[in-house]
């Protein structure tokens, strides 16, 4: 018989606003501040330079796990 656990939810965020916002949805998750550098590498569009920072900050987290 397989043990299904809820996955562990990682906010990779300083802010305090987010925080905020999983505090009333969530009872449990974790908080990891990933240190890079969150400016545009290089003329990424908005939707671009989101998708980057989040893949950014994903490896970031996943490394020092």
């Amino acid at each position: 018989m397989q043990n299904l656990s809820a996955p562990t939810i990682i906010l990779a965020s300083s802010s305090p606003y987010r925080r905020g916002l999983l505090d009333r949805f969530l009872d449990e998750f974790e908080t990891v501040s990933p240190d890079i550098d969150e400016s545009n590498p290089g003329g990424l569009e908005p939707a671009e330079l989101a998708a980057y920072l989040a893949r950014k900050k994903a490896e970031c987290v996943a490394t020092s796990a």
